[in-house]
């Protein structure tokens, strides 16, 4: 023990600003506030470094992502001047303004990520992190959704109803005092209380665990097939290393599924069953089916893909009416954009009384930020995307290289910055996650890895 703490000091103090990378890479799929301070000890740590300082480099994504940020601030702040609607927040919404700041990050992530092994290394880490998330759902949510279930009624408690456990839930909770009984009930009865424990589990999940985990097996399917290779090469680490591939994916799968998101899910399952098509057509397609059933057979995320048909309802007020009636009318009334983040539930539901409770954006990112910013917006976002999937798929065409002594790629690893990225960009058209806190440097993180150090290394031989 004494040894590896050693040997980690040595590592820390012969490049501390790729130790606070990886410590980044890590929290990206913990916590998003942690890994906003590691990101920023990473870039302090590089300014003081002439090497490091002279590696930052501008790529493609990086400024994609500028162009998107000036088209967005300079629409909004027309808007916030101009626009008089009293049922939209321009004001607000231009103060949202500063989430989008992270993306300067980008060539931070280019410079750190120079070579093969210290991609390898950043995907690690990332995949640790989100496996941690994945344990703690699995562990905790079911605990979760029991308490749910088991904690009694007010009308319970009062009439002297409430079963033994349930009772010793209520007393152990009030001994506290009433706010806390007070919060706790909010908790339960937030969008109603559930009715099964399947309910209750698909109630614990978030969407950012979700966004995480579906990021995440992409890439450890990628590192996986990376560790195979190496263990047919030879060497007991490397077979050790392939065989702990597997229990790792499972994790980050189950974790996946107890969230009960669905359109994570599917992403995930699209873009896993395409990484492992361009390398195991036939083995991917019992994979493919293997997982389709085990999400079927799940009676958390039964429950959640039997209600998918209620989406293309519009008396529900979801996705079918916001994008078929809401966003029409929106540019309709506001062709230049309503401005950044600056839609209300109450503009919503002033313009179709079937709107959902609360909800002031559309579920999707292209078609939020055609709301916001209009035309210039959206084509603003187009380019970014563009050029973000030029850069990693330059990156992910080192893959597919045969290596002289085997069939394998020589290093499917150069392929998983555009799988974790293709999964993001995917479940952005279902939902408003380009702004969301932990999502960001999750986009940051996977569009980041493709600099230009790295392809230069990849391209050699």
């Amino acid at each position: 023990m004494a040894g590896a703490w050693s040997s980690l000091r040595a590592r820390v103090r012969a490049d501390p600003s790729w130790a606070a990378f990886l410590a980044f890479a890590f929290l990206a799929g913990v916590d998003a506030r942690l890994a906003r301070i590691a990101v920023l000890a990473c870039a302090f740590l590089s300014l003081v470094s002439p090497t490091r300082r002279r590696m930052v480099r501008f790529t493609a994504p990086a400024a994609g992502a500028l162009v998107y940020m000036a088209v967005a601030a300079a629409v909004s702040a027309a808007l916030w001047a101009t626009l008089s609607d009293p049922l939209l927040r321009p004001a607000h919404g231009f103060r949202k303004l500063t989430k989008l700041l992270w993306f300067a990050a980008i060539p931070l992530c280019a410079a750190q990520v120079d070579s093969r092994d210290r991609l390898v290394s950043a995907l690690g880490a990332f995949v640790r992190g989100a496996a941690l998330t994945a344990a703690a759902d699995v562990f905790l949510n079911p605990l979760l959704a029991l308490f749910q279930l088991r904690f009694p009624t007010e009308a319970q408690v009062a009439a002297g109803l409430a079963p033994g456990f349930g009772s010793a839930l209520h007393s152990a909770v009030a001994a506290f005092g009433d706010d806390a009984v007070a919060s706790v009930n909010r908790w339960i009865y937030a969008f109603g209380r559930a009715e099964n424990f399947s309910a209750a589990l698909a109630k614990q999940g978030t969407l950012a665990d979700a966004q995480r985990l579906m990021a995440a097996i992409p890439a450890c399917i990628c590192l996986a097939l990376d560790d195979a290779r190496a263990a047919r090469s030879g060497g007991a680490r490397a077979r050790a290393a392939a065989a702990k591939a597997m229990p790792l994916t499972l994790l980050l799968a189950l974790g996946l599924l107890v969230c009960a998101k669905r359109g994570p899910a599917l992403v995930a399952l699209a873009v896993s069953a395409a990484v492992l098509l361009a390398r195991f057509p036939r083995r991917a397609v019992f994979a493919t089916v293997a997982a389709v059933a085990l999400a079927v057979a799940a009676s958390p995320a039964r429950v959640r893909y039997a209600a998918l048909p209620g989406e293309l309802s519009l008396d529900r007020g979801g996705r079918a009416l916001m994008w078929t009636r809401l966003v029409p009318a929106l540019h309709a009334e506001h062709p230049w954009g309503v401005g950044f983040r600056a839609l209300t539930w109450e503009k919503c539901f002033a313009i179709d009384r079937r709107t959902e409770l609360g909800q002031d954006h559309v579920h999707s990112v292209p078609l939020q930020t055609f709301v916001e910013l209009g035309w210039i917006g959206l084509a603003a976002w187009a380019v970014w995307s563009a050029l973000c999937f030029r850069q990693l798929w330059r990156l992910a065409s080192r893959a597919g290289r045969p290596d002289s002594d085997s069939s394998l790629p020589e290093s499917i690893a150069f392929a998983a910055p555009l799988a974790t990225f293709s999964a993001l960009w995917l479940c952005s058209l279902a939902t408003p996650n380009l702004t969301d806190p932990a999502t960001v440097l999750l986009y940051v993180f996977s569009t980041g890895l493709a600099g230009p150090s790295l392809l230069r290394a990849a391209g050699g031989r």
